[in-house]
């Protein structure tokens, strides 16, 4: 817990004015794009699954180039958010890494259990695994990284050197910010369970209640392992499960709870430096 808050009180604080700004179009973009969902012709379009990954790249381009713009104009440069070539080569080789792990376990456990390989949808084809790399890389990864970017590396910090001055007890302020911050992240989710899929109101407390939930996990995993290309790869996959066979145990859940570990692994480890690990 010491290093988690000594890596937020080393973190720069920025304008408040601009954190406002990061939010609200946050949640404006997100209004915006599922309320295109509202319009015949639009869903029309949709159904074309090319296009609607084509759309899709250019929302998430401009809210990623639009947020970036607005933090780098407030001062931040990519390294402070952890946007590096080395995070970066990090972060794949650790997701790499546990990617092939988890399916590992799954396949063992599978075996153990004398259960038939039986390859999920995704990898059940050459055309259904090309289709997955494509929808992975050019849609969710970046959907998943542009909500962790704003999310967890950047509001997390914020919202903590925000109310420094008003929450004396560090522990307290970490689990309001953690509170109000991914309270914030399923709040930016409405939009798409009301217009586009159009839920009831039972299913969409539902769906919010999850999604606080896995923001917490994220935060956690976050400041554990302080890379955000990382949580990315496993936000990721929690959107796009990559499981390579059927099996009873949630892929997703396993990743997650591998994740959690290594991150408490690498907190605690004293050759982990701490001053600008962000």
């Amino acid at each position: 817990m010491g290093r988690i808050l000594l890596f937020l009180e080393k973190s720069r604080k920025g304008h408040p004015g601009t954190l406002g700004t990061v939010i609200l179009f946050s949640l404006v973009i997100g209004l915006l794009f599922n309320l295109l969902f509202l319009i015949p012709a639009f869903k029309e379009i949709a159904g074309n699954k090319l296009l609607l990954l084509g759309i899709g790249v250019i929302v998430y381009s401009v809210w990623i180039g639009t947020v970036l713009y607005l933090l780098k104009r407030d001062g931040f440069t990519l390294a402070e958010l952890g946007i590096t070539k080395d995070k970066a080569v990090k972060g794949a080789r650790i997701s790499l890494y546990v990617f092939v792990i988890v399916n590992m376990v799954l396949i063992i456990s599978s075996l153990i259990n004398k259960r038939p390989l039986i390859r999920t949808e995704h990898f059940n084809a050459y055309a259904e695994v090309l289709r997955t790399a494509v929808i992975f890389n050019l849609n969710t990864l970046p959907g998943a990284f542009i909500e962790e970017l704003v999310f967890r590396v950047y509001l997390i910090a914020q919202l903590y050197l925000l109310l420094k001055h008003r929450i004396a007890s560090s522990g307290l302020r970490l689990l309001v910010v953690l509170i109000c911050s991914q309270a914030v992240f399923a709040i930016v989710h409405i939009p798409m369970l009301v217009f586009r899929h159009d839920y009831n109101m039972t299913y969409i407390f539902a769906a919010l209640k999850t999604l606080f939930m896995s923001g917490i996990n994220f935060a956690l995993i976050y400041l554990l392992v302080r890379n955000v290309f990382i949580v990315t790869f496993l936000h990721a996959v929690s959107n796009y499960s990559l499981a390579i066979i059927e099996t009873p145990i949630h892929f997703e859940q396993l990743f997650m709870l591998v994740l959690l570990m290594l991150g408490i692994a690498l907190t605690w480890r004293k050759q982990v430096p701490v001053a600008g690990d962000q």
